[in-house]
């Protein structure tokens, strides 16, 4: 288990200024709840700020690109019931 790089209030400065002030993911600025560290889980290394949404995402798909590009294919590729009903 990678030994996890800590967060300071000058790396967390730099990654809000570098981000914008969003999250890395969706672009959205911080809820109530504010950006948390995102990191590579081989390495621990924090490799930006993310919302609990998606850093939820990120920390259940285990950072596999592939399992994402595959969802993103799946929710454009597949007709809704509206559309079968018509």
């Amino acid at each position: 288990m990678p030994m996890n790089e800590r967060m300071t209030p000058t790396k967390r400065r730099y990654l809000f200024t570098e981000q914008k002030g969003q999250c890395a993911v969706c672009h959205e600025p911080p809820s109530d709840k504010g950006l948390a560290a995102d990191r590579d889980e081989q390495t621990g290394k924090i490799i930006g700020l993310l919302c609990p949404r998606c850093l939820r995402l990120m920390q259940w798909c285990h950072h596999d690109i592939g399992m994402l590009q595959r969802a993103r294919d799946y929710s454009r590729e597949n007709v809704t019931y509206d559309e079968i009903e018509r």
